[in-house]
């Protein structure tokens, strides 16, 4: 069995426990997560961060209205034409019986009017269907990379926050303490930029059942150890949880 102890919920005053990801999304977080990009972000580099991904946010949020649109105009475009062609027939069957003057060539005119309009009817209808189908494949081909993104942007935001207000990282910490001091004794394992605050935010706290590491690997947030598991703190590990749990429910 596993040993590790899974958090109930994703904020920034709760941590959450993963275990791992055997999946793409999962992979492009940990290589986006490498330590200087994270250790060397400043308030300039954070809102260029945020604004880089919110252009990447309008840009497929417009590729995909822009392929709406033209599925939509082209059944628009395509209805209209028959509609179009069954009036200049029905124009020209009423003219054909109103020269001819006689009331069997008007009574042809009128049944075959009715058969062109059962057979408009039937391609508007089906027009309409694929144009449906076409609009649901377009949203379930999108679902995965506007996750994708979501979560990329989610990450970003959170790491410019922490490296903005500092002070945020004692709420993340002792979210994560306290579900792993429910076991005894704990690691805690942070990281360098982090060990100070950490540090005074115990001895505040005169909290003595905890000892403090510095571990190069962590990002932001920490990592518990207890007698009978991990507790995943970092917000990368957060994260990959949720997108794993997202990826889950997204329908096939």
């Amino acid at each position: 069995m596993s040993k590790v102890i899974k958090a109930t919920r994703l904020v920034m005053s709760l941590p959450r426990t993963i275990s791992y990801l055997n999946n793409t999304l999962g992979r492009d977080l940990e290589q986006d997560s490498g330590e200087g990009k994270e250790c060397g972000l400043d308030a300039v580099d954070a809102r260029e961060i945020l604004a880089e991904t919110e252009a990447m946010v309008s840009s497929l949020l417009k590729e995909a209205g822009a392929k709406a649109e033209e599925i939509i105009n082209n059944a628009r475009e395509q209805a209209s034409k028959i509609v179009e062609e069954g009036r200049a027939e029905l124009e020209r069957l009423k003219q054909e019986a109103e020269r001819a003057g006689y009331e069997e060539g008007f009574a042809a005119g009128q049944k075959a009017l009715a058969g062109e309009r059962e057979e408009l009817l039937r391609e508007v209808a089906a027009a309409r269907a694929a144009l449906d189908e076409e609009r649901r494949n377009l949203i379930k081909e999108m679902e995965p990379k506007l996750l994708q993104l979501a979560i990329y942007i989610a990450r970003q935001i959170v790491h410019a926050e922490l490296k903005l207000y500092p002070g945020q990282i004692r709420n993340l910490i002792r979210a994560t303490l306290d579900r792993a001091l429910e076991t005894g004794d704990v690691v805690l394992k942070v990281h360098p930029g982090d060990y100070e605050e950490v540090v005074a935010m115990l001895e505040e706290a005169g909290e003595r059942k905890v000892q403090v590491e510095v571990d190069n690997s962590i990002q932001r947030g920490c990592v518990a150890e207890t007698p009978y598991g991990m507790v995943d703190g970092t917000v990368d590990g957060q994260l990959k949880e949720v997108a794993h749990e997202l990826l889950e429910v997204l329908p096939e």
